[in-house]
C-alpha cells in the first residue's frame, strides 16, 4: 500500500548534469528544504533532505523574514551540491520572488538585504509554487529533528584539528614548545584561564588580572594542555622577557619585530612591550638616525643692521668673510688674507665703520669666533658694545641666515668677472615675496646701477613697515610649512641634566652636563666636554630591571620593567631659559635650512614641581614623562643661531671645552 510513496521519497544519486530544484519552506518551529533533480522521464527525485529548528532570535522574525531565511540557509547548507550551477528555487511565499531577485538593495529592509547579499554567490531563479505542492519541505519545517544539526560539534572538531596542525607546524623546536607548556602549567593566571574556557566565563572586575584575556576569550582554546589564541601560543609572564630578546634578535625595527612575533606568540600588550624593548635597546640607540626636527622661526628685527650674522667660506683656494643683515638681507663680502681672529676683527671694523655697530652678531663655533671671556673676539665685542652668540659645532643649519648669504656670494663669485658690480645688482633687485630690494630695506632708497633710472626713483622714499612685516611673516610661514612637510619633521624630546646619551658623530657615550640653548647641550665624555646639537644625541632609556609581580604572578600592565626614582634623570629647572635666538632670513632664491625648533618638551617625573602618584606607573614612557608642552610659536620663518653665555672657558672648533691656564 505504501510502496509507491516510499519509493518516491527515496533519495537518488546526485547528477551534476541534470536540472536541480531546491524547495524551501519555513514554519514557526523550523526550516525545511529538499533538493531534487529532474529524471529522464520528467519526474523530480529527491537528492537531499535537511531541516533545523529556529533559535530564540529567529522565532521573533516576521513571516517573510523566516521564508527568506529558509532560502538562504538551505542554499548555504547544500552549497556543495549547487555552487557553480544554475538552479531553480521553489517557495510558497510569492513576495520573495521579487525581493530576492529583481528588487533594488536600497529598497529592502536591512535583514532582507543581508539575506540577498549572502545569496549573490549562487546562480538561481526563484519561482512561486503554492504550498499544497511542496508538502515535503513543509513537513520538514513543521517537524524538524532536534539535534540533527551537528554543525557546532563539527566546527569544534575542525577547529581543534586546525589548532593541532598549527602547533605541529610552528617555526620552533619541540624543546621550546615544551618550555612554554611547562611555564604555562606553573602560571596561576593561565591555569585560571584554562578553567574558565571549559566553563562559563563571566566578565572579570576592573582590577582582575584576567580582564585583558577576557576581550579575546572567543579566540582562546586549550589544545594538548597548551593555551592558544588562534594559532599563536599564549606566553606566560615568566617567559616574556626571554621572548622579547628572541623577537629582537636580528635588531629589526618595531614594525618587523611585531610581524615576526605575531606569527607564533601572543600576550596582552605584546605590541607595546616590543616597542618599548626596542626603544631601549643599546645597539639600536647607537645606530639610530634622528629625524629632522621642525623648522625654527623667529621674529623680524625692529630695524636694519640691528642683528647681523657672519661666516667664513672658501672658494678656489681663497677665503672670504660674509656679514649679512637679518632685516634687509643686505650683505657685505670681504676677501681674507689670513684666517686669524685679528684679520676677521679688522674686516668687521671696516664694515661697522660704514654701516654702524649692530646690537647682536651670530656666528658659528669657529676658532676665529671663540666665545670664551678671554678670547680676542670677545674683547672686540666688549669694546664695540655688541652681543655675540654662537651655534653648535658641525651644525651649520643653526646659522642658516649666514649660510644663505654664503650661497649667494658663491654664485656671484663664480659667475661674474666683476663681483662688485654683481653684488650691487643683487642689492638693487626686488625680492618678489617681500616687494622690496635689500638696498631699499637697508637705506630706504634704490642704488644707482648700470640701468637708466630717473632721479626721482633714486630719492629716499618711505615704505610701510607693517605691510613689509606681514609679507615677511606670510612668506616665512609658508616656507616653514613646506619645509616641515618636505622633510617629514618630527620634534625630539628635551634632554635632562645627567641623562646618558650616545654621541653619534664621536661614537662614544656621554652625559648631559647642561642645556646651553634649545637643542644645544654640553656633553661630558671620557675625552672631555663637547657641545653638540640634539640631532647628534641619542638618549638611553634607563629602567629598573626589577620585575613587579602581582598577587597572581602576572598582570597585563605589571610585567614591564618599571622605573625607580634613582633611574629617572633629575630635571634641572634652571635650564628653563630663553631658547636659541632665531635669525630671520627670507631670501626666496636660497634654500633655507635651520636648526629645528623644539616643540615637544617633556618633563621628568622626578621634577619636584610635579606630583605623581604610584598608579601613574603603567608603562616606561608614561612613567618617565608628562604630557608635552608647546615651546615656540611658528609665526615666522627664519634661520636659527643658538645663544651662548660668555664664560671663562675656551671652546675649540670641534666644540670641546678647555679650561684656560
Amino acid at each position: 500500500m505504501f510502496s509507491v510513496p516510499r519509493l518516491s521519497l527515496c533519495s537518488t544519486k546526485e547528477n551534476e548534469n541534470r536540472e536541480t530544484v531546491l524547495t524551501c519552506d519555513a514554519s514557526m518551529k523550523g526550516l525545511g528544504a529538499v533538493l531534487q533533480q529532474r529524471q529522464d522521464d520528467g519526474t523530480l527525485k529527491p537528492v537531499y533532505f535537511c531541516s533545523r529548528t529556529l533559535n530564540k532570535s529567529e522565532h521573533n522574525y516576521a513571516n517573510i523574514e523566516r521564508e527568506a531565511l529558509a532560502v538562504t540557509w538551505s542554499c548555504s547548507r547544500l552549497e556543495d551540491f549547487i555552487i557553480g550551477k544554475c538552479i531553480t528555487i521553489e517557495t510558497d511565499h510569492k513576495p520573495l520572488v521579487q525581493l530576492l531577485q529583481t528588487s533594488q538593495l536600497t529598497d529592502l529592509t536591512p535583514r532582507i538585504q543581508r539575506f540577498r547579499l549572502r545569496l549573490m554567490k549562487y546562480s538561481y531563479k526563484i519561482v512561486y509554487v503554492p504550498g499544497k505542492h511542496i508538502v515535503v519541505a513543509d513537513y520538514l519545517s513543521r517537524q524538524p529533528i532536534v539535534g540533527l544539526d551537528n554543525s557546532t560539534d563539527e566546527l569544534a572538531e575542525e577547529t581543534m584539528a586546525y589548532v593541532q596542525e598549527v602547533i605541529n607546524n610552528i617555526p620552533t623546536t619541540d624543546e621550546n614548545v615544551m618550555n612554554a607548556m611547562n611555564a604555562q602549567a606553573k602560571d596561576d593566571i593561565i591555569k585560571e584561564i584554562c578553567k574558565k574556557i571549559e566553563t562559563q566565563w563571566e566578565r572579570p572586575k576592573t582590577n582582575d588580572p584576567l580582564l585583558p584575556f577576557f576581550h579575546v576569550k572567543d579566540e582562546l582554546s586549550v589544545c594538548n594542555g597548551m593555551l592558544m589564541r588562534g594559532s599563536r601560543i599564549v606566553v606566560p609572564s615568566s617567559l616574556r622577557n626571554d621572548m622579547l630578546h628572541r623577537i629582537h634578535m636580528g635588531h629589526l625595527g618595531i614594525t618587523k619585530s611585531r610581524l615576526r612575533a605575531r606569527c607564533a606568540l601572543w600576550w596582552p600588550g605584546m605590541s607595546t612591550d616590543i616597542e618599548q624593548f626596542i626603544k631601549k635597546c643599546p645597539i639600536c640607540i647607537q645606530h639610530q638616525n634622528n629625524p629632522n626636527e621642525p623648522l625654527i622661526t623667529s621674529e623680524l628685527p625692529d630695524r636694519p643692521w640691528q642683528k647681523v650674522c657672519s661666516d667664513l667660506f672658501k672658494l678656489d683656494n681663497k677665503w672670504f668673510l660674509v656679514v649679512s643683515d637679518l632685516y634687509s638681507r643686505y650683505f657685505e663680502l670681504c676677501p681674507m688674507s689670513t684666517l686669524t681672529s685679528s684679520e676677521v676683527i679688522n674686516k668687521m671694523k671696516s664694515i661697522f665703520g660704514r654701516h654702524g655697530i649692530p646690537e647682536m652678531i651670530y656666528t658659528d663655533n669657529g676658532a676665529q669666533f671663540h666665545s670664551s671671556f678671554t678670547s680676542e673676539f670677545q674683547k672686540f665685542a666688549r669694546e664695540y658694545g655688541f652681543s655675540h652668540r654662537t651655534s653648535s659645532p658641525y651644525h651649520h643649519q643653526s646659522n642658516g641666515a649666514a649660510e644663505a648669504a654664503v650661497k649667494i656670494a658663491k654664485v656671484i663669485l663664480k659667475k661674474n668677472e666683476d663681483p662688485f658690480l654683481a653684488s650691487l645688482v643683487y642689492r638693487n633687485t626686488t625680492i618678489p615675496e617681500l616687494g622690496k630690494s635689500p638696498a631699499e630695506l637697508m637705506f630706504g632708497r634704490k642704488l644707482r646701477d648700470v640701468l637708466p633710472m630717473i632721479s626721482a626713483n633714486l630719492k629716499s622714499s618711505d615704505y610701510d613697515d607693517n605691510c613689509f612685516r606681514r609679507r615677511d611673516s606670510c612668506y616665512k610661514e609658508n616656507y616653514k610649512r613646506n619645509y616641515d612637510k618636505r622633510h617629514r619633521t618630527r620634534p625630539l624630546r628635551e634632554l635632562c641634566e645627567g641623562e646618558t646619551v650616545w654621541v653619534t658623530d664621536l661614537q662614544t657615550e656621554g652625559k648631559v652636563v647642561k642645556k646651553i640653548n634649545v637643542r644645544s647641550y654640553e656633553i661630558q665624555t671620557n675625552d672631555g666636554q663637547y657641545r653638540r646639537n640634539r640631532k647628534f644625541l641619542n638618549p638611553y632609556l634607563v629602567y629598573s630591571k626589577k620585575v613587579v609581580k602581582p598577587a597572581m604572578q602576572s598582570n597585563s600592565n605589571n610585567y614591564l620593567w618599571l622605573p625607580t626614582q634613582n633611574d629617572i634623570v633629575q630635571h634641572n629647572n634652571t635650564n628653563t631659559q630663553q631658547g636659541d635666538t632665531n635669525i630671520s632670513q627670507a631670501n626666496p632664491n636660497v634654500q633655507v635650512s635651520c636648526e629645528p625648533t623644539q616643540v615637544n618638551v617633556r618633563r621628568s617625573l622626578s621634577d619636584p614641581n610635579i606630583q605623581v602618584s604610584s598608579h601613574c606607573f603603567q608603562s616606561p614612557v608614561q612613567a618617565c614623562f608628562q604630557s608635552p608642552v608647546q615651546a615656540s610659536s611658528p609665526t615666522t620663518r627664519s634661520r636659527s643661531c643658538e645663544s651662548q653665555d660668555n664664560s671663562n672657558q675656551v671652546r675649540t672648533k670641534s666644540g670641546r671645552v678647555v679650561k684656560p691656564p
